[in-house]
């Protein structure tokens, strides 16, 4: 299942003050480049995931940045870049911590392993 489907659902918990349409298309647009291109060019796709990664704290969604920082730690990972992957995976488990959501926080610990 690609990133794209997980970043519509989260749309729904975006904070009042955030552009909507531009920030969440630029998001998908870059995550969905970096999707694509994921096991090709795994550095490639991991530049589109910064990019990403700088709009989705710009809008401090949770939940984006919940699903977002899974994704991109998997990237990370299957890219050898273990330390970095681990560090996203406690972000992704601080935030559902302070989101109080058992399934997220089962699925972040999950993701750490």
């Amino acid at each position: 299942m690609g990133v794209c489907f997980h970043f519509v659902n989260a749309q729904q918990g975006k904070s009042p003050g955030a552009n909507r349409s531009g920030d969440s298309s630029a998001i998908i647009l870059l995550i969905n480049k970096g999707d694509s291109l994921g096991s090709q060019q795994p550095e490639l796709a991991l530049q589109y995931y910064s990019q990403a990664d700088s709009i989705c704290q710009a809008i401090g969604n949770e939940r984006l940045l919940f699903e977002f920082y899974s994704y991109y730690s998997w990237l990370l990972n299957n890219a050898n870049k273990f330390r970095q992957s681990m560090d996203l995976c406690n972000r992704a488990l601080e935030i559902a911590r302070q989101m109080n959501d058992t399934t997220k926080i089962a699925y972040a610990y999950m993701s750490i392993g």
